[in-house]
């Protein structure tokens, strides 16, 4: 491998730890014809946008209605597969996360919220983003005098751009190769997945949040908060229940609670206040609380369902059916369900623990011990690798990455 594949930054870093060449990462290539990868989605979209403005969502929501919301989701699910493949990894991932994320939307629109969005943008907003309704959190908000768009200006500075340039860095700590990961010890291997989760958790960061923040600089309304200091996550259930993706967790528990108990959202109408859920109409006649066993039954569903959504995605992104992603969110899922049960029988003064502790035993399992299921398929499949290359490409080579940074030891047979 030539040397010309490390870049300027690599051989800064080669003084402190050891740097091999990487694949030749080239500028990545989009194969297909744009216009088949731009023209039918954008076609598609501006047609169920103006399908659900103009009577789908409007009352009265008959079975007929009912029948062609589901006609719809199955329709933007099939939109990648009608796309198809563009010769990009990274291309290829994120229709299908778009049309996963639209696909669960229209759900929570026609079925947990009791009227439609008033006007077309708004619509699309509550479509492709999640514009915040909780009127104690906008009034929160507007109490610190600024405005939505300024907050959302300082945002993208101050924490999406810091994560992103983050991001291209941290990404020279992560081999593009499985069979490098598999010839380091034990320990190296758990470490270096923690790098790459924390490689992920930055470019979730910069690029959901991001969009978000986006989205509400351009709209001046309100967005959810998508992450709450996942860093700071004391136990897999507080890294998932509080600090994790925490709209798109929002919508799933709406979503999937609704199912198995009634709508479950809570959600307020930004001006009046008041309730914009069936949910939260039906409030005055409360509920008893539901059976543990049930509620642990539906939180599982809950992370099987995730599963799912990430193996949809990988299937579109690789071409493979790849079901270590399911594995990883079913394993998650009875982490938090156990700790549940241990904080109630075993451990009933576990929130006494101090929280390093915590937080250390946190780091170990959810991004040291169990990680592989998840990033695992990323390092497979080469999405590292064309990442380097779309790193190098959209800082015009200013900060290209051609180098693995060997932080806890170069494998056993070397990077050839």
């Amino acid at each position: 491998m030539s040397e010309y594949h490390i870049s300027w930054i690599g051989r800064a870093f080669s003084y402190v730890f050891p740097v091999t060449a990487d694949y030749d990462v080239t500028r990545p290539q989009i194969t297909a014809p744009l216009f088949r990868l731009v023209l039918p989605p954008y076609v598609f979209f501006a047609a169920l946008l103006l399908r659900l403005h103009f009577g789908l969502l409007g009352k009265p929501r008959t079975t007929a209605k009912r029948a062609e919301v589901w006609l719809w989701i199955l329709a933007v699910l099939a939109l990648p597969a009608v796309v198809g493949d563009s010769g990009s990894k990274v291309v290829n991932a994120t229709l299908p996360m778009l049309g996963f994320l639209i696909s669960m939307r229209l759900y929570d629109l026609y079925y947990l919220h009791l009227d439609a969005p008033a006007t077309l943008p708004l619509l699309y907003l509550h479509l492709f983003s999640f514009p915040l309704t909780d009127s104690k959190v906008i009034a929160k908000r507007q109490a610190t005098g600024l405005s939505p768009r300024y907050r959302a200006f300082r945002s993208l500075l101050t924490h999406n751009l810091v994560e992103s340039i983050a991001v291209a860095f941290i990404i020279r700590f992560v081999p593009s190769r499985v069979q490098d990961l598999d010839n380091l010890s034990f320990i190296q291997e758990r470490i270096s997945y923690i790098i790459i989760g924390i490689a992920i958790t930055l470019m979730m960061g910069a690029s959901m949040d991001g969009w978000f923040k986006f989205c509400q600089l351009v709209s001046g309304i309100e967005m959810k908060d998508m992450f709450d200091n996942p860093w700071a996550a004391t136990s897999p259930r507080d890294f998932w229940s509080r600090r994790w993706n925490l709209a798109i967790k929002d919508l799933f528990h709406g979503v999937i609670f609704s199912m198995v108990f009634g709508a479950q959202n809570e959600e307020k109408d930004e001006v009046t206040g008041k309730p914009t859920t069936y949910a939260d109409a039906a409030k005055e006649q409360p509920k008893p609380k539901p059976a543990m066993w049930k509620t642990s039954a539906t939180a599982m569903l809950i992370f099987l369902f995730s599963g799912l959504m990430h193996v949809y995605i990988n299937f579109f992104a690789f071409s493979t059916l790849d079901l270590s992603n399911l594995a990883y969110f079913v394993l998650q899922g009875f982490l938090c369900v156990g700790q549940v049960l241990l904080q109630k029988t075993v451990f009933r003064s576990s929130k006494y623990w101090p929280w390093w502790v915590c937080f250390l035993m946190n780091l170990v399992v959810t991004y040291g011990i169990s990680n592989k299921l998840f990033s695992g398929v990323f390092v497979k499949y080469g999405y590292f690798e064309e990442l380097k290359g779309w790193v190098g490409l959209f800082t015009g080579g200013l900060l290209r990455v051609g180098e693995v940074v060997w932080v806890v030891g170069k494998p056993k047979y070397g990077s050839t």
